[in-house]
């Protein structure tokens, strides 16, 4: 018995749409993570000033510490300082003092 013999379709098969060829994209790498950087507000500049002392914190009274505070006058080192002389004055954030809450994880 003869083996049957396939013939080749003499034209390609055309299917609808977009060739395969159009489907593949080339692979591109991820840029490097830059750095980061915060950015102040170019309508506020920061002014060198020297540091308050423990004696020019204490002369200030209640509302004017906290007026400082709010306004984020006080450097980090003060806004020890304040909350060691001063305990109760300072405003508390779920607890804790406020520099500290925000470097916090569970922070609500």
């Amino acid at each position: 018995m003869p083996t049957p013999t396939i013939e080749a379709p003499t034209k390609p098969v055309v299917l609808p749409g977009k060739p395969f060829s159009a489907l593949i994209r080339p692979v591109r790498t991820p840029p490097p993570p830059r750095p980061h950087k915060r950015k102040r507000p170019a309508s506020r500049p920061r002014k060198k000033r020297p540091p308050r002392t423990p004696e020019q914190i204490d002369r200030l009274g209640p509302a004017a510490r906290l007026s400082l505070y709010r306004s984020r006058e006080l450097t980090r080192e003060e806004c020890v300082i304040w909350a060691a002389r001063f305990p109760d004055e300072v405003p508390l954030l779920n607890g804790e003092l406020p520099w500290i809450a925000l470097t916090m994880a569970d922070l609500d």
